[in-house]
C-alpha cells in the first residue's frame, strides 16, 4: 500500500534526467571552470571510481605556478537508485524484526537489510547491524510523505517504544554499493617547488572561535584558494560552536587540544614543503610555584563538554569516539585571544594570568576579559579546588605542552607549523589504513561506522605524494542525481590513483567546501555554504601581479 516500486524504469530516467540538467545548469552558470579549456590531466589515468567503463571529463586549470585545480565529473545518473525511508539502524536482529513486524502490521512495506562491513580494524566479526527500510520510491516528496504517516501511526513497540519518529530519507545510490554514480571531484595539487605562496590555516572569524563560511574566509584574508579543514562544534549543547573539535595549531599557537591518537595534517613550512600525516595527541599541564601541577584538559572550549572525546578522565571513555559529546565535571581549561576577547562564562573559578605567568586576577566565577598577551584559566569541579589551593595573587603558574606524535616523540613547535585534525587516517606510506575503530569512527552501542564510513557522503580529504605535492580534495555528495560522494573504500582508491601515499579525512558533509580563484566552487549540501571552524588557505604569491 505504502510506497511499492511500481513506476517504470524510463520514468526514473526521465525524472532524475530533467534534475540533473536543471541542477548541473545552475551550478555551472558562475564558475570559471566553464571558461577554462579541457586539457590533459596530470593524472593520466581515469578515476578508480565505479566502473571502468563510465564517462568522465575534466577541466584543469593553473591560476598560479605551483598551484593546479583538476575538476572532473565522472559516471551518470543511476537508473536503478531510488529513494526509501530508513526507520531504524540497529544492532540486533531481534530488534530489527520487532520493528519490522510491528511497521507491517501497521501496513507499511518494511524490510531488512543486513550491514555486513565492519571497520578494517574493527576486531569484531559478523553483521555490524541491520536496516528497517520502508518503500521505493521515484522521488524525495514521496518519500517524505510516507515518514509523516509512520510518523503519524504511532507505532509501538510491545515494550512501549514508539518507532519512525526519527525516520529519514534516504538515496539508494548513496548506500555504498555498486552505483554510476555520478561524481563531481575537485583535486587541488600545490607543488612546493614551483608555489611561491604560503599555504597556511586560518580560524573562522577575525577574533577567534566562532562559525565563518570558507568563502568569507577566503575574502576576509584574500587567498586565492580555500577548503574546510577540521572537524568542529556546531550546537551550544556540545560546548563552543565554532570550536575545532581536535588539535588546532595555527602559526606554530596551540589553539585546541588533541582528541588523542587521531589523524592530522601538519604543514611544516610556508609553501607546504615538508607536509605530513600524523596521529597526535597532546599532553598539557599547568605548574605552580609552590612545586603542585595538575592536567590541562583542555584550550579555548567550554569546560566539561568535549566533542568527540579523546581527552584525560573523560565520561564515559578517554577513547575517540567521533560524533559523541563525553563529559568531565573536574576540569582546568585555559582560553587565549584566539578563542576571541571574552571566555566562557558560568560557575567555577577563574585565574587570569600576564603575559609572564604572574597571577593578576582571581575569581569565584568564570568569563570576562582575556589579556590580549596573558592567557586566562578556568576550573570546574576538582579543577577548581587546585586553583584555590595553589594560584595565590602575585605567583605564577607555568603553563607545559607537548604534542606527541604516534610514536611519543614531540612535535616542535615554530611559527611556521600549522595542522589541522581529522581523521581517519587513510594512507600510510602508501598502505591502506582506515582505522576508524582505533580513531573513534566505530560505536559498539549502534552501527555508526555504517552510516559514517560505508555511506557516501561529500568528502573534504588531504594527502602528500612522494616527490613532496600537497593534494586535497573535494568531493561533493547527497545531491540525488548530481553528486554522489564518496566512502571510506573510496577515499583511499582515488587518492592512491593520484600517487598519493599518505592521507587522512578531514571534515565532510555539509562542511566539505571548495573556493576557488572566482568563488564558491563546489556544492555544499546543505544547499548553502556551511560556517565551519577553520579552513585550509592557499594565499596569492606576493610577487603576483593583477
Amino acid at each position: 500500500m505504502f510506497g511499492k516500486r511500481k513506476w517504470s524504469k524510463k520514468l526514473v530516467v526521465a525524472t532524475l534526467a530533467i534534475f540533473v540538467v536543471s541542477m548541473s545548469t545552475a551550478f555551472e552558470s558562475h564558475s570559471l571552470a566553464a571558461q577554462s579549456h579541457t586539457e590533459q590531466s596530470q593524472f593520466a589515468e581515469k578515476l578508480p571510481i565505479g566502473d571502468p567503463e563510465l564517462p568522465e571529463r575534466r577541466t584543469v586549470e593553473h591560476p598560479v605556478p605551483g598551484v593546479t585545480i583538476t575538476t572532473v565529473h565522472r559516471g551518470y545518473p543511476d537508473s536503478k537508485a531510488f529513494f526509501t525511508v530508513t526507520v531504524a539502524t540497529v544492532n540486533d536482529k531481534e530488534t530489527a524484526e520487532d520493528i519490522h513486524a510491528a511497521l507491517k502490521k501497521a501496513g507499511f512495506d518494511s524490510r531488512i537489510e543486513t550491514l555486513n562491513e565492519r571497520a578494517p580494524d574493527d576486531p569484531a566479526t559478523g553483521p555490524l547491524g541491520y536496516r528497517v527500510r520502508v518503500g521505493f520510491f521515484a522521488d524525495k516528496p514521496s518519500a517524505l510523505a510516507t515518514v509523516e504517516k509512520i510518523k503519524q501511526a504511532g507505532i509501538r513497540l510491545d515494550n512501549g517504544q514508539v518507532i519512525g519518529e526519527n525516520s529519514s530519507v534516504q538515496y539508494s545510490a548513496e548506500d555504498g554499493g555498486p552505483t554510476t554514480g555520478p561524481w563531481e571531484i575537485r583535486i587541488l595539487t600545490i607543488d612546493p617547488k614551483q608555489y611561491r605562496g604560503e599555504l597556511k590555516v586560518a580560524l573562522a572569524t577575525p577574533d577567534g572561535i566562532g562559525s565563518e563560511t570558507v568563502s568569507s574566509i577566503v575574502r576576509r584574508t584574500g587567498a586565492l584558494i580555500g577548503t574546510n579543514a577540521s572537524y568542529f562544534v556546531m550546537r551550544d549543547s556540545d560546548g563552543t560552536p565554532g570550536d575545532v573539535a581536535g588539535l588546532s595549531v595555527v602559526n606554530g599557537r596551540l589553539v585546541s587540544e588533541a582528541v588523542n591518537n587521531t589523524g592530522s595534517f601538519v604543514l611544516t613550512s610556508p609553501n607546504g614543503r615538508g607536509a605530513r600525516v600524523e596521529k597526535l595527541s597532546t599532553v598539557i599541564s599547568v605548574h605552580s610555584s609552590d612545586g603542585s601541577s595538575a592536567i590541562i584538559d583542555g584550550i579555548n572550549r567550554k569546560p566539561g563538554l568535549i566533542l568527540n572525546c579523546g581527552g584525560v578522565d573523560d565520561t564515559p571513555t578517554n577513547n575517540p569516539k567521533h560524533d559523541f559529546l563525553c563529559t568531565d565535571p573536574d576540569e582546568i581549561v585555559y582560553f587565549t585571544r584566539d578563542y576571541g576577547r571574552v571566555a566562557d562564562a558560568g560557575t567555577g573559578v577563574q585565574v587570569t594570568l600576564d603575559e609572564n605567568g604572574k597571577v593578576i586576577a582571581l575569581d569565584e566565577k568564570r568569563g570576562g576579559t582575556i589579556p590580549d598577551k596573558g592567557i586566562i584559566l578556568q576550573g570546574i569541579g576538582k579543577g577548581a579546588d587546585w586553583l584555590r589551593l595553589h594560584a595565590k595573587m602575585g605567583s605564577k603558574l607555568y603553563i607545559k605542552q607537548s604534542i606527541l606524535t604516534a610514536d611519543g616523540e614531540p612535535l616542535k613547535l615554530t611559527k611556521n607549523i600549522n595542522i589541522v585534525s581529522g581523521g581517519p587516517i587513510l594512507l600510510k606510506d602508501g598502505k591502506p589504513v582506515v582505522d576508524a575503530y582505533e580513531e573513534g569512527f566505530h560505536w559498539s552501542e549502534s552501527p555508526f561506522y555504517y552510516n559514517f564510513g560505508v555511506r557516501r557522503h561529500p568528502r573534504t580529504i588531504a594527502g602528500i605524494t612522494p616527490d613532496g605535492k600537497i593534494i586535497i580534495v573535494v568531493a561533493d555528495g547527497r545531491i540525488p542525481g548530481v553528486a554522489t560522494g564518496l566512502n571510506f573504500k573510496e577515499e583511499v582508491v582515488l587518492m592512491k590513483s593520484l600517487g598519493v601515499t599518505d592521507a587522512v579525512n578531514l571534515d565532510g558533509g555539509g562542511s566539505s567546501t571548495f573556493v576557488g580563484p572566482d568563488g564558491l566552487r563546489n556544492h555544499p549540501s546543505d544547499g548553502q555554504e556551511r560556517p565551519t571552524g577553520d579552513a585550509l588557505l592557499v594565499m596569492r604569491p606576493t610577487h603576483q601581479n593583477e
